[in-house]
């Protein structure tokens, strides 16, 4: 186990990997999922059936891929030594998934995705911890405070460790996202030019969803003290993936 550190005592390789171990489980176990969410996305969009199931797949994992990858910056792993060991009692990796966003939002426009994929594989990344905060909405307020917090992140400068292997993997050449003053302000301009004005952006929990299952159940295999509530939902999420 080396940095970057995803959690105490877990590389972000070994999270990333255990959540598109999850992913692979859920399209195995739901096949009809990724179909199901193209017809409404096609209906929604009236995009004529534009929209695959291979490409809702292909939406789905590279959220997963992406969701926490904006953790691997110094401003966070500075709390961690080299075997994951936290310096500190409890480390919070506020906007982390912004930056995850922005990076997202990198790869998108290097391979000229379409504005509606596009919006929706980045807003599931964005989005992924909306039941604590929701950047998406706050980045609306006029307030400039969470755009300084990500240029403050990303000028930390970022530990790549073994990441890029993984991401190859994919398909996916990290070094060439990692992200730069110019690419946050890009961010979050293209965030405040008019996207919330689409209803249909409303669709993209369809994609967030086996984030969200990989995501927790990930999570569940580390351990720790859960609440009789967080139990029930990850026995229900089980269930969905058949584990």
């Amino acid at each position: 186990m080396r940095k970057p550190c995803a959690f105490r005592d877990q590389s972000l390789r070994e999270h990333t990997e255990g959540c598109l171990r999850v992913f692979e489980a859920f399209a195995e176990k739901n096949k009809d999922y990724f179909e199901v969410v193209s017809r409404r996305l096609n209906a929604a969009l009236e995009m004529g059936g534009r929209v695959k199931p291979e490409g809702v797949e292909e939406m789905a994992g590279l959220a997963i891929l992406f969701h926490d990858v904006g953790k691997a910056y110094n401003h966070f792993q500075r709390w961690f030594d080299d075997s994951c060991a936290c310096r500190k009692d409890k480390v919070a990796f506020q906007y982390h998934e912004v930056a995850s966003a922005a990076m997202c939002y990198k790869f998108a426009e290097k391979h000229g995705w379409e504005r509606e994929e596009k919006a929706l594989t980045v807003l599931s990344v964005l989005n992924h911890h909306h039941a604590s905060r929701n950047p998406f909405r706050e980045a609306f307020t006029g307030d400039e405070y969470i755009e300084k917090k990500v240029h403050k992140i990303v000028g930390s400068g970022f530990c790549e460790g073994d990441l890029p292997e993984l991401f190859k993997t994919c398909g996916v050449h990290l070094s060439e996202l990692v992200l730069n003053s110019s690419d946050v302000s890009g961010f979050f301009s293209w965030l405040g030019g008019g996207l919330r004005k689409h209803s249909w952006l409303k669709l993209y929990i369809l994609v967030m969803y086996p984030l969200i299952i990989a995501d927790n159940l990930d999570a569940e295999q580390r351990g720790g003290i859960m609440s009789k509530s967080r139990k029930m939902f990850v026995r229900e999420l089980k269930e969905v993936v058949g584990c």
